[in-house]
């Protein structure tokens, strides 16, 4: 399970990173979160191989003064599967939005980088508590991405649309 945290600490360490290296420089910005994002991603795919050939389930508890419990994670063969598809499609993502995103705002790496880890925690999450706050911080970050690029009508009509379903 430290492997999977491990994945998750790169992904948002890139993503802070990101955000103040955008007033310093948008190439730099682009490549740190860029890298962050595949590096994680593809840390949390051997992972994810990994526990699905795992005998038992994997799990990990921490305590948490909220109700109704702690942090717990938990990740079974079918948690597996989904984090092998979140990460290996986060990896070619990252791939994709170097080019994508070279013209555009660096911002969308933090909430990309967001975005893998909230999806990862949902999958992996042993706690309703957690669960919801994670479903929530995913609805959010996807939100910011469709809403990207602003400066544009049909953007913003899409991101209203968005909201409202």
């Amino acid at each position: 399970m430290q492997i999977l945290f491990l994945s998750f600490f790169i992904l948002l360490i890139s993503a802070a990173i990101t955000l103040v290296l955008i007033r310093y420089s948008n190439w730099l910005a682009s490549i740190v979160g860029a890298s962050g994002a595949i590096i994680g991603s593809f840390i949390g795919l051997i992972y994810s191989i990994g526990a699905l050939f795992s005998d038992h389930p994997l799990t990990v508890q921490f305590n948490w003064n909220v109700p109704y419990g702690s942090l717990y994670f938990k990740v079974d063969h079918l948690s597996a599967i989904f984090l092998i598809l979140i990460f290996a499609l986060s990896v070619l993502c990252a791939i994709y939005g170097l080019g994508y995103w070279k013209e555009s705002s660096q911002r969308g790496w933090f909430f990309f980088n967001l975005l893998v880890v909230s999806m990862a925690t949902v999958v992996s999450s042993w706690n309703t508590i957690l669960f919801l706050t994670a479903w929530e911080l995913m609805a959010l970050s996807s939100y910011f991405l469709v809403v990207h690029e602003d400066k544009k009508e049909q953007v913003r009509k899409a991101g209203l649309l968005y909201l409202l379903a």
